[in-house]
């Protein structure tokens, strides 16, 4: 992959970075960087066009995986959101290669949401990307690879600076390091919060106290309901604790975990009803049971 031309350094000024993942093994790569794609599996679900709204996605997943967990349907439906109605044009976008051997690509997203009907199974879903240079992850540091660490097929990037410096690689291909003003933080609230635990490596998760956790909801004593809350909203988001935040001291550390990756073979589907009026569940036939 070529540098890219001044003209193309002039746009790369962003805002908001990505991650998107192409397949356990690698399996979407090829066609991503040649086509100019980002592809994302889920092949049971249709096209996601007609949902205007997470909620409206999310009832479209829970009746495909209708055994999933709400975790699971929360973590599958924010990962469908931020490729259907978050990214925006313009906006920067890696995946780390596993067919080209310790190389990163980093491009820019080119167009909308759109689902080819005629693409094999597990290549339906996907953003136009202008790809823009390809890096060895050597050329990356530390910090910045650990933010690219996350077992989620799709997930925000911003800790440690990220999209600047993503920016500033595909300029000149160096990564200029974290500034003092990128920090770490965890977030005030409890968005991003939970932003912040999705894009963190499923290694090194956020960690903070049972304290920290429930004052990012405005609340000082864990009640039933404070804990009813707060697990639903993590529910939602994918997320759980452990240990669990409603045991032990409030000042013991618990550790926000990503409960929801990819589907992979063995997970229920909602099967349309077959010829002769019977119905039937079938596990995905994809290999990719962990990242997308």
């Amino acid at each position: 992959m070529p540098p890219i031309s001044a003209a193309r350094r002039d746009r790369a000024v962003v805002t908001a970075g990505w991650m998107v993942r192409a397949g356990r093994t690698g399996q979407r790569e090829e066609e991503a960087l040649r086509e100019g794609l980002v592809i994302v599996g889920w092949p049971e679900l249709d096209d996601l066009t007609p949902c205007r709204t997470r909620d409206e996605l999310r009832e479209q997943v829970a009746s495909v995986y209708p055994e999933a967990s709400r975790a699971r349907i929360g973590n599958w439906t924010g990962q469908l959101w931020r490729i259907r109605g978050l990214m925006e044009v313009g906006d920067l976008v890696v995946t780390p290669l596993r067919t080209h051997h310790d190389q990163i690509a980093i491009g820019r997203i080119a167009g909308p949401y759109r689902y080819r009907s005629d693409a094999p199974r597990g290549f339906q879903h996907v953003r136009d990307v202008e790809w823009l240079r390809q890096v060895k992850r050597s050329k990356i540091q530390q910090d910045l690879l650990d933010s690219l660490g996350s077992l989620l097929t799709v997930c925000e990037i911003k800790r440690y600076g990220a999209v600047r410096r993503l920016a500033q690689v595909v300029a000149d291909g160096v990564d200029p390091g974290a500034a003092t003003s990128d920090g770490a933080a965890l977030g005030d609230t409890p968005r991003e919060l939970m932003a912040a635990a999705a894009a963190a490596d499923a290694g090194q998760p956020l960690t903070l106290t049972i304290r920290e956790l429930i004052s990012r909801w405005g609340f000082a004593r864990r009640t039933a309901r404070v804990v009813a809350r707060i697990e639903s909203d993590l529910a939602d988001a994918g997320l759980a604790t452990r240990p669990p935040f409603s045991e032990g001291w409030i000042g013991n550390r618990i550790a926000l975990i990503q409960v929801g990756e990819e589907p992979g073979a063995g997970v229920p589907v909602a099967v349309p009803v077959q010829a002769g009026g019977r119905r039937h569940r079938a596990g995905r036939q994809e290999a990719d049971a962990s990242p997308g």
